[in-house]
């Protein structure tokens, strides 16, 4: 069947069907993207980055992000509606910036009756060094002298394997624990910086992509048939405690 696309002067712009729009909000940076995808399940595999912006935010997260989401629709000449997957970085990360992502994504997935899927963070990371037969241990600062760390190994279609799972400890202690299952990975993320242990790789890779959490999801949502009930569970990957938590069983503990 022939698929319908949009031209411009000519030039064939690649697929025209629903849009998913992407979330990454865990770090010091705000992502936004959008992905066209293509008008049919069948067609799985067939997306267009439309537009990625990242911004060095701190944790000011919640003031941004939905107004960033609507200056993109506008610049595009799209609308909300468009949409159908929302897809959203689960952390690890900042607890706030975690929770102002998901919330976002659910309310606006909510409002849209858009499917929402879930894309470990640091599985978004890794996904910088992506390239066939890598090994990438990607580590976000967890503060307090730790790092979020995770290791993936990439095949030739881009799919990951986690070969470590996602741990919280010291860097030295998250490299040590990736070296007992890979002799040479590649190192990368704002933990990795943080301590002194990355490799030598571009500064934009250090940052987790809202396009890749977007690429993620789409090839999930398209292995399960454009199906969004089944969509992983809607829950944060926080991996420690958070501050309040540790406080209360210090507090109950001391009782």
């Amino acid at each position: 069947m022939a698929r319908r696309r949009e031209r411009l002067k000519g030039r064939d712009l690649g697929p025209q069907g629903p849009l998913a729009l992407a979330l990454e909000t865990g770090g010091d940076h705000l992502g936004v993207a959008l992905w066209r995808l293509a008008e049919e399940a069948r067609e799985q595999g067939e997306k267009r980055l439309l537009e990625e912006v990242t911004q060095h935010r701190g944790h000011r997260h919640a003031d941004a992000v939905l107004s960033l989401v609507g200056v993109m629709l506008e610049r595009h000449e799209l609308t909300p509606k468009d949409i159908e997957l929302i897809a959203v970085g689960r952390g690890p990360g900042g607890f706030t910036g975690v929770r102002v992502g998901m919330a976002t994504a659910l309310g606006i997935g909510q409002g849209l009756g858009a499917a929402i899927w879930t894309v470990d963070s640091l599985h978004a990371l890794a996904m910088n060094g992506a390239v066939p037969g890598a090994e990438v241990l990607a580590m976000i600062d967890a503060r307090k002298g730790e790092v979020y760390g995770a290791l993936y190994r990439f095949d030739g279609e881009g799919e990951a394997a986690c070969l470590m799972e996602p741990m919280v400890a010291p860097a030295s202690t998250v490299l040590e624990r990736a070296r007992e299952r890979s002799d040479e990975p590649v190192v990368l993320g704002s933990g990795a910086l943080a301590y002194g242990v990355a490799s030598p790789v571009p500064l934009s890779w250090h940052v987790a992509s809202a396009a890749h959490v977007g690429s993620a999801a789409i090839r999930a949502w398209e292995a399960a048939g454009r199906d969004g009930s089944r969509a992983p569970s809607f829950d944060p990957a926080y991996v420690r405690a958070s501050d309040a938590e540790i406080a209360l069983e210090k507090r109950l503990q001391g009782e």
